[in-house]
Order: structure tokens, then C-alpha cells, then sequence
């Protein structure tokens, strides 16, 4: 397994300083955000179910000389969960947006999710 290049775990020393990042994950159903963030956090295989409602993960990267709290919100990407997704990225100070490079119709839906069109 191949660890992020810029992700790492190691203690910040007193003079570093902490960042909170909250962080919205946003996708068509199925393209594997949880999967995603399972093989990031947990170092777990993925999972085929798919999230109900939502999840949420959290973990400490280091980027320069800043450790990060990165909090994730992970929602459902069915439609009928749509109206809950301004609940959780609300107040979030980051957004990544998921697709699969398999297929074409998640890639072309990005740019919906990115104008807010859940």
C-alpha cells in the first residue's frame, strides 16, 4: 500500500499549530467516496454497501509545518438524501468531489455537483 505523499501522522511539535479543516465529500451513488475515505483513514479494504445518510471520518495529516484535523463528511449520494447535503457542507471550509474514471456519466455529473445541483 502506498502512503499519500503529502499525508502524514507524525506528532507536530509544540510550536506547530493546529488547523481544523472541515471537509464535504460529494458524488454520484456508487463511485466509492466511502471506499475512498475507509482506504485513507482506516487502511481498510473497500466496502460495498452504500451510505446511508451519512459518515464521518476524521484523521491528522501534516502539510508543511501545520498538522491538519481534517473532518470529513461523507452523505449519501442518492437523490433522495439531496436535501440533508446542505445540513453537513455548511460551514465547511472544503469540498472534494468524487467520481470514477470508469464511468463517464459521474464524471460529467462533476461540474452539477460543484453548482450545488444535488
Amino acid at each position: 500500500m502506498h502512503r499519500c505523499p503529502f499525508c502524514s501522522l507524525e506528532a507536530a511539535s509544540r510550536e506547530e499549530m493546529d488547523r481544523h479543516v472541515k471537509t464535504h465529500l460529494m458524488e454520484e451513488t456508487g463511485v466509492g467516496k466511502t471506499s475512498l475515505m475507509l482506504r485513507m483513514v482506516e487502511r481498510q479494504p473497500p466496502v460495498p454497501a452504500p451510505t446511508i445518510g451519512a459518515a464521518f471520518f476524521t484523521f491528522k495529516m501534516k502539510i508543511g509545518t501545520f498538522l491538519v484535523n481534517l473532518q470529513v463528511w461523507d452523505t449519501a449520494g442518492q437523490e433522495r438524501f439531496g436535501a440533508m447535503a446542505p445540513l453537513y457542507y455548511r460551514h465547511a471550509n472544503a469540498a472534494l468531489v468524487v467520481f470514477d474514471v470508469t464511468n463517464y456519466d459521474s464524471f460529467s455529473a462533476v461540474q452539477r455537483w460543484i453548482d450545488g445541483g444535488w
